[in-house]
C-alpha cells in the first residue's frame, strides 16, 4: 500500500489540470471524411475515388452521440478531449481531433473532423507459429449504413483439426443508448460457445454508475500437451452468469465499488474412446454474491509510432488496485462452500517523451471454510517502449507465471503460438512459467499505396516448469529472428501484419510466425 501511495502522488504531481475562464459552447461542427479523401489529390487517385464510392460514411448523428458536450454547455476541455477518445475508439473510426476558436468573449465553437476507416471486408487471413497455423475466410461489416453496428462471419481452418465457423453481431450504442450489446456463437471441434453480453461502461469520467450482465454457455474438448505433442483429452461444459453493478466517485482520482452476483457450472466427462487416467476433475457450481472495488488515479496522454503506423495511440498513465472477493456455497445454489480473492495492481506511466513503462500483477487464490488456500496463481507482466528516435522503437516484455495446488489438469504451454517464435507449437507445458521478448523495430517512410512498411528484430527467451521443478534462468530456451511488419492505416480489421522468422539457438530449427496483430502491445497495461 505504500508503493501504491507513493505512485499516487507521484502522478497526481504530473496529472496536474488548466484552468480556464469559463465559456459556453456556441456550436459543434462535425466534418465526416471518407476513408481516403486524403488520397484523392495524388495523381493515381481513380482506385481512392472508386473505393470512396464504394463506402457509406459514418453517419453524423453516430458522431454527435459520442460527444460529451452539447450546444449551450459550459466549455469543458477534458470532456472534448475524450470525446475524441471514445470516437478513436470505435472500430470504424481512424482519426478523430478537434479544433476549438473563441467567438467573443463568453463563447466557443468547436469543430470535429472524422475520417473514417475501412469496414466492409471479406477474403482470406491466416495466423501461425511454431508450425500452426490457421486459415480463415471472413466477411464483415463494422459499420452497417454508417449506422456504428456490426456483423462478422467467419471460418476457419486449422492445422489442429479445431476447424469451425463464428457469428458475431454487435452494436457498442444500442439503440443511440450508451449500452453495448453483443451476441457470439461459434462452432469448432473443440469449442462450441452462446455468448450475450449487455454492458454500459464509463464512457465518461463524469458517468456515475456502470453495470453488465454476461452469459456463456460452452461446450469445451480441452487438450493436454507435452512437448508439443496432444496426450488426452476430455470434454467440459461450461455455463455461466455474471450480473454486476459499479459506482464511481471522482474524476481523475477514482473509487470505484462494485457488487455482482455469479452463477458458474462446471460439468466435466470422458471425451469418446479416450481411457480415465484420473485426471478428470469432479463437477462443480459456484453460486454466490460478490464484492469489490478499485482505486485509481489517471491522466490521458497520446502517442505515435508505437503499436502502430503514425495514427494517433491513445494511452492512460494510471496506478490502479482492484480488490474481489466472491462467496459462493448452498445457500446460493453452489455446491462448493468456497471463497475466491483477487488483487490486481497496475500501472503505466511515461516518466520521459520517450519512455514508456507498464506492469501489472494479478493475484488469485480459493480458500475453503476453515482458510485453508487452493489454486492459487501469481501473474506479473511488464513492458517497457524506448524510442531512440520518431521512427525507431526498442519494445521490451517480460511475463512471469506461478501457479500451485491448482486441478490435475492445469497446464501452461509455451511456443511458437505464445511468443517463443523458434520453437514449436505448444513445446514447453508445466505450472511455472517465464517468457521475455526482446523487439527493436523501425518503422520506414516506405509507402506502397497506403500500406506502410516496417522492420523489426526480435529475441525471445522462455521456459515452462513442473510443480516441482525449481525455476532455473540457466535453462531458458532463446531463439533471435528477424520480421516485417506492414501498416494497413485504412483498414478496420488488421492494423498490422506482422511476418517472423526465428532460429532457436540450442536446436536446429526455423520457423515462421504471422499473424494480424502485434505479439505484443501497450493496450494490455491500459
Amino acid at each position: 500500500m505504500k508503493l501504491f501511495a507513493i505512485l499516487i502522488t507521484l502522478i497526481t504531481v504530473v496529472c496536474h489540470t488548466h484552468a480556464y475562464a469559463e465559456k459556453y459552447v456556441r456550436k459543434i461542427e462535425i466534418v465526416r471524411k471518407n476513408v481516403f479523401d486524403r488520397e484523392l489529390d495524388k495523381r493515381y487517385y481513380m482506385p481512392f475515388k472508386v473505393a470512396n464510392s464504394l463506402h457509406v460514411v459514418t453517419r453524423e448523428k453516430v458522431i454527435r452521440r459520442e460527444i460529451l458536450l452539447e450546444r449551450g454547455d459550459t466549455f469543458d476541455k477534458e470532456l472534448l478531449t475524450e470525446s475524441m477518445r471514445n470516437l478513436r475508439s470505435l472500430e470504424f473510426i481512424g482519426e478523430a481531433v478537434a479544433e476549438t476558436h473563441e467567438v467573443g468573449a463568453d463563447s466557443i465553437d468547436i469543430k470535429i473532423t472524422t475520417e473514417d476507416l475501412w469496414t466492409t471486408v471479406a477474403g482470406l487471413s491466416t495466423e501461425g507459429g511454431g508450425g500452426f497455423y490457421s486459415i480463415t475466410a471472413y466477411a464483415e461489416e463494422k459499420n452497417i449504413a454508417g449506422l456504428g453496428v456490426g456483423i462478422e462471419v467467419d471460418a476457419t481452418f486449422n492445422s489442429d483439426e479445431n476447424d469451425g465457423f463464428l457469428v458475431r453481431a454487435y452494436d457498442p450504442r444500442f439503440l443511440n443508448s450508451h449500452n453495448s450489446v453483443q451476441l457470439y456463437y461459434s462452432d469448432f471441434e473443440f469449442v462450441n460457445q452462446r455468448i450475450l453480453t449487455i454492458n454500459r461502461p464509463f464512457y465518461s469520467l463524469d458517468t456515475r454508475y456502470t453495470y453488465a450482465i454476461n452469459i456463456n454457455d460452452d461446450k469445451l474438448i480441452p487438450r493436454l500437451y507435452n512437448q508439443g505433442n496432444e496426450y488426452y483429452r476430455y470434454d467440459k461444459a461450461y455455463k455461466h452468469v455474471d450480473i454486476s453493478f459499479g459506482r464511481a466517485f471522482g474524476r481523475y482520482h477514482r473509487i470505484e465499488p462494485y457488487v455482482f452476483y455469479n452463477y458458474s457450472d462446471y460439468d466435466y466427462g470422458l471425451y469418446n474412446s479416450y481411457p480415465d487416467i484420473g485426471v478428470i476433475p469432479e463437477n462443480e457450481t459456484f453460486s454466490g454474491p460478490g464484492a469489490g472495488f478499485r482505486i485509481q488515479t489517471r491522466r490521458y496522454i497520446t502517442g505515435k509510432y508505437l503499436d502502430q503506423f503514425g495514427t494517433i495511440e491513445d494511452l492512460t498513465e494510471h496506478a490502479t488496485l482492484t480488490t474481489t472477493i466472491l462467496w459462493s456455497g448452498s445457500t446460493f445454489g453452489g455446491t462448493s462452500n468456497l471463497t475466491s480473492a483477487t488483487v490486481d495492481f497496475s500501472f503505466f506511466c511515461r516518466p520521459t517523451s520517450s519512455l514508456y513503462v507498464g506492469y501489472k500483477n494479478s493475484y488469485g487464490s480459493y480458500y475453503d471454510g476453515d482458510l485453508r488456500r487452493d489454486r492459487i496463481s501469481n501473474t506479473m507482466r511488464g513492458i517497457v517502449y524506448f524510442k531512440p528516435s520518431r521512427y525507431q522503437l526498442l519494445a521490451i516484455r517480460m511475463i512471469s507465471t506461478y501457479a500451485w495446488r491448482q486441478k490435475s489438469v492445469f497446464q501452461l504451454t509455451l511456443g511458437g503460438d505464445s511468443g517463443l517464435r523458434g520453437y514449436p507449437d505448444r513445446y514447453l507445458s508445466g505450472s511455472k512459467r517465464f517468457l521475455t521478448n526482446i523487439e527493436y523495430k523501425i518503422f520506414t517512410p516506405i509507402r506502397i499505396l497506403t500500406i506502410g512498411l516496417g522492420t523489426a528484430a526480435f529475441f525471445d527467451a522462455g521456459n515452462v516448469w513442473r510443480r516441482d521443478e525449481n525455476i532455473r534462468f540457466k535453462e531458458l530456451k532463446t531463439d533471435i529472428g528477424v520480421g516485417l511488419r506492414l501498416s494497413l492505416n485504412k483498414s478496420s480489421t488488421a492494423r498490422v501484419i506482422r511476418l517472423d522468422l526465428a532460429r532457436a539457438l540450442d536446436e536446429d530449427n526455423w520457423y515462421l510466425s504471422f499473424g494480424t496483430e502485434n505479439l505484443f502491445s501497450l493496450g494490455f497495461y491500459q
